[in-house]
């Protein structure tokens, strides 16, 4: 017997027919892999994350949401800001609008008190903006935040020249932003939500028999 490694080999004759037969299972092998059909590999490349809303769909839900930022601005940057940071439903953060009331308040007096108290001999240019650049600085790290917490695309330099002109887009954005992401930041403090539903409770009147017997106090 020659001592190879393929069974069942006991001359050399088998040893070359086992080894032809081999090598000829070895190429058909081989073609048979190059011949086989190439499983196509799709790479589906997403684009940026955009913004849920555009910056000028500030009516897409209807004109209560830009009116309470037109009107009410520091009390929705505070709703805003509750639930960007805090993940708060309709909950207002009391620091950010009273921090943004005085600074209108501050700008305005500056603007109007500081002349009429001196006749006129003292003006503070630019104090009216005073209330501007405090909501539009506001804004615009309001802005970085909600894209950061969701991957939105976009830069600081465009944040910053939303954030300055169309102060008041971008909070609707960010308002209906959170909404659509689940977290609702709710309405200005001065709009008169809906009262709640009632629980009617039921009570079972009391059964005149009991395991069949009749309570005292029942008359027939």
């Amino acid at each position: 017997m020659v001592a190879t490694g393929y069974a069942n080999v006991h001359t050399e004759d088998d040893y070359d027919q086992a080894h032809q037969q081999a090598q000829i299972n070895a190429q058909m092998n081989a073609q048979f892999a190059m011949q086989a059909p190439m499983q196509e590999v799709q790479v589906v490349q997403q684009g940026p994350k955009l913004w849920k809303s555009g910056l000028c769909d500030c009516f897409a839900t209807g004109g209560n949401l830009c009116c309470n930022v037109y009107w009410c601005t520091p009390c929705m940057a505070g709703r805003i800001h509750s639930s960007a940071v805090h993940n708060l439903n309709d909950t207002p953060d009391t620091t950010v609008c009273c921090g943004l009331t005085s600074a209108e308040i501050l700008g305005v007096g500056l603007a109007v008190g500081v002349p009429l108290a001196t006749n006129g001999a003292v003006h503070l240019p630019g104090s009216d903006m005073l209330g501007w650049c405090a909501i539009s600085g506001y804004t615009w790290w309001q802005r970085q935040t909600i894209r950061e917490k969701f991957g939105i695309h976009g830069d600081r330099c465009g944040d910053c020249l939303v954030s300055c002109f169309c102060v008041g887009c971008a909070l609707c954005q960010h308002h209906t932003e959170l909404s659509q992401q689940g977290i609702n930041p709710g309405s200005c403090c001065c709009t008169v939500n809906p009262p709640l539903a009632q629980t009617q409770h039921v009570y079972a009147a009391h059964p005149s028999v009991v395991n069949g017997v009749q309570p005292a106090y029942v008359q027939n």
